[in-house]
């Protein structure tokens, strides 16, 4: 189940567009349950836009796992910070993130890169009076 709910706030006097969401989702087969609470910020430019944000999601559920240092069982929920920016020039987009997780218990140096590159192949070619 994926519930995300966001607005946009558009400034047209400065180009500037300021974009706060929430996602709630939860999965049957692992019973898992998460949150993210996002904020990006955009820039309207004349060669395209500009953007960037932050993501922070944090787990309901937490796993087990024995901290060697005092042999006890502890929990540990999945909590991730994610700086973000990214340019859209014409039908090219270019992101990069950076997710940094937290805890005692995380995957490798405990966080990893991502580079998304995209075409938009349907923007502005869609025009329907369908209202």
């Amino acid at each position: 189940y994926l519930f995300s709910s966001g607005y946009l706030f558009s400034d047209s006097s400065n180009n500037w567009n300021f974009e706060p969401s929430l996602m709630f989702a939860h999965k049957d087969a692992t019973k898992e349950t998460f949150a993210d609470v996002n904020f990006k910020v955009y820039r309207e430019t004349e060669f395209g836009r500009l953007w960037a944000g932050l993501s922070y999601r944090n787990s309901f559920e937490g796993a087990e796992y024995i901290n060697v240092s005092n042999g006890n069982i502890e929990e540990q929920r999945l909590q991730l910070i994610t700086p973000l920016f990214g340019i859209d020039y014409k039908d090219f987009v270019f992101s990069y993130n950076y997710s940094h997780q937290f805890g005692d218990i995380n995957f490798g140096s405990g966080g990893f890169h991502q580079i998304t590159l995209g075409f938009n192949i349907l923007r502005g070619s869609i025009d329907c009076d369908c209202f």
